[in-house]
């Protein structure tokens, strides 16, 4: 991040110096009032004469420097904000850069409401803490030092006396922050947790109303707030105590300087000029001396943020990019040299030992009951998550070799979860488009829809392809997310298709189209599906069924009929009496399987 703030400490530093002009204008006026109270209104050295020249001559002076005083206080403000702003900005586009280079393991350990608190709360509080540092720290430091200088030379004993009082207010400050700094990283994951709990429930409203459980979650919220309103209040407990300490502390320095200076001028060694300009400078003093506290606050939490982001922008990644920048010459062959994994922070295999092959243009089903790995393999193959042991080949090299951009250019993908973004429909589409916007001819669009059986609802639609969705697509039924996501993953004409289970949402009629729409446009395609039903299975060239993370069976739909009990059971439970019609549906008379 020191980076970042390099780009833009130009801008700190100009603030800095106009705050410096700032400060002097502000620490002239005093001694300015204490020669117009003196000399000018009370005529001391003038035989006690009014000397109106001089108030004009002083007070014009004076009226220069706030003007001045104002002027650099504007542009301070200014560039304070030029240096605020674009740090944060930069520091947030990063941020987001480093988000999107997660794995999924990363993103797994972070959690998503940690990594949105991330980007919106913590660099909030880094745009706080430069503007506090060119601005308040320059502020605060100049005007205490400058007040005590000025003390000084008015009255060095007015200035022990401040000086004496420096060393309690500094051990209040330090005992408090001391107690709160702690509370301040607590208040940050606090904070993550509601922002976590905000996003489930948002995402699961419907689910929510469904059941009836907006009670339920509301207490839940509530538990999660009181925790995050509790350390804060416990934070600002320290702080309503050390105020009212110091501003005591400071107060108590103005009644005895008072006291101090009213014997003084009764007994003429002091001017009420110079009282007036040291109570000036003491009220200053206070002023900086508050500000020091407010700045203790916000640097503590800002330093907490900063330390938050840059572990998200230096986290190691377990995922990284191969040697292999240059796709093979077929690029769509897949096999899995006896691979096992287990997720991160999980005991459990969830594959093990897996060996298969799958060629350039080979239709592949992967069955097996929930949890038995299905969704785990694909996501091996395109490299989300990294193998604990074994090889998996795409194209005749391990998945790790390859650079990341290039390996994800080989492989398009029709998620189990349809993820569709608050664009329009052909924004939505064309997100498969290979080039660095998310654009594509019209043409490509509707061939890419009439592929996935989309163009048709398409075309019902109010605005057409222009129809905005909501986010995830809420308004779409869900076989129409899955047509629209398989239109995204067809455009792309990668090599290798991977569908995880992107059509159970369809009815057999669609599903049986959509299927043989993909086998003839994408014939060279190599198609590997989760599937969950046999009448998906039946039409590929072979069956990879799997249970319990082990492959317990391979080949084709009559094949597996014959010698795979597994698969019996599933044929039975799923077909029964309705085979011949299922069949029926998926094979329409004079069309020709896709089995061998």
């Amino acid at each position: 991040m020191w980076k970042q703030l390099c780009r833009y400490l130009p801008y700190a530093v100009l603030a800095a110096l106009f705050m410096v002009a700032e400060v002097l204008a502000d620490l002239l006026q005093p001694k300015l009032m204490s020669s117009l109270v003196d000399e000018g209104v009370l005529g001391l050295g003038n035989d006690g004469q009014v000397n109106l020249p001089l108030i004009g001559e002083v007070g014009l002076k004076m009226l220069l420097i706030v003007l001045l005083g104002g002027a650099a206080g504007c542009l301070c403000n200014l560039f304070v904000q030029l240096s605020a702003q674009n740090f944060g900005n930069a520091v947030r586009k990063d941020s987001f850069d480093a988000i999107m280079r997660l794995s999924f393991p990363e993103i797994d350990s972070f959690g998503t409401g940690t990594l949105i608190t991330r980007i919106t709360n913590d660099v909030s509080q880094v745009e706080r803490l430069v503007a506090m540092f060119s601005r308040g720290m320059v502020r605060t430091v100049m005007m205490t030092a400058g007040s005590i200088y000025f003390m000084f030379t008015l009255n060095p004993e007015f200035g022990v006396m401040v000086l004496c009082a420096f060393p309690l207010i500094l051990l209040v400050m330090l005992l408090c922050l001391l107690r709160a700094n702690p509370l301040f990283a607590k208040l940050q994951k606090e904070l993550d947790t509601v922002n976590t709990m905000v996003q489930e429930d948002l995402f699961g409203i419907r689910i929510i109303k469904a059941f009836v459980r907006e009670t339920y979650e509301k207490l839940r919220f509530e538990k999660a707030n009181l925790a995050l309103i509790g350390t804060q209040l416990r934070v600002l407990i320290f702080f309503a105590f050390m105020n009212p300490v110091i501003n005591a502390l400071m107060n108590l320095v103005v009644a005895l300087l008072l006291l101090e200076g009213g014997a003084r001028v009764e007994a003429g060694t002091a001017t009420p000029g110079s009282i007036m300009a040291a109570i000036s400078y003491v009220t200053l003093l206070i002023n900086s001396v508050m500000m020091l506290l407010f700045l203790s606050q916000n640097l503590s939490r800002g330093f907490i943020s900063w330390g938050r982001l840059k572990q998200l922008q230096e986290y190691p990644l377990s995922i990284t990019d191969g040697p292999v920048a240059s796709p093979p010459p077929f690029p769509g062959s897949i096999e899995f040299k006896q691979v096992s994994f287990t997720y991160p922070n999980s005991g459990f295999e969830a594959l093990t030992d897996i060996n298969f092959k799958i060629k350039q243009g080979e239709f592949v089903a992967i069955m097996g009951a929930t949890g038995s790995g299905k969704s785990t393999l694909l996501n091996l193959i395109a490299r989300f998550y990294e193998v604990s042991s074994g090889e998996v080949l795409l194209g005749g090299t391990n998945v790790k070799n390859y650079e990341l951009a290039t390996l994800r250019s080989l492989i398009a993908l029709a998620p189990q979860h349809s993820e569709l973004f608050s664009l329009s429909i052909r924004e939505n589409i064309a997100w498969g488009s290979r080039s660095f916007e998310p654009t594509a001819a019209q043409e490509e669009i509707d061939r890419a829809a009439q592929i996935a059986q989309a163009a048709e609802f398409i075309a019902e639609r109010p605005s057409g392809y222009d129809d905005l969705l909501s986010a995830g697509g809420t308004t779409l039924s869900g076989g129409q997310r899955q047509r629209l996501c398989m239109a995204r993953a067809v455009l792309r004409r990668a090599p290798v298709l991977l569908c995880d289970d992107a059509t159970s949402a369809l009815d057999l009629k669609t599903e049986a189209r959509l299927l043989r729409a993909l086998r003839s446009e994408l014939g060279n395609t190599t198609l590997v599906m989760v599937a969950q039903r046999i009448s998906t299975a039946r039409l590929a060239d072979r069956i990879i069924l799997i249970d319990e993370g082990r492959i317990c069976a391979q080949g084709t739909h009559e094949e597996l009929k014959s010698t795979s009990t597994v698969y019996q059971e599933i044929c039975r439970s799923q077909l029964g009496q309705d085979e011949q019609e299922t069949s029926s549906v998926s094979q329409p008379q004079g069309e020709v399987s896709y089995g061998h």
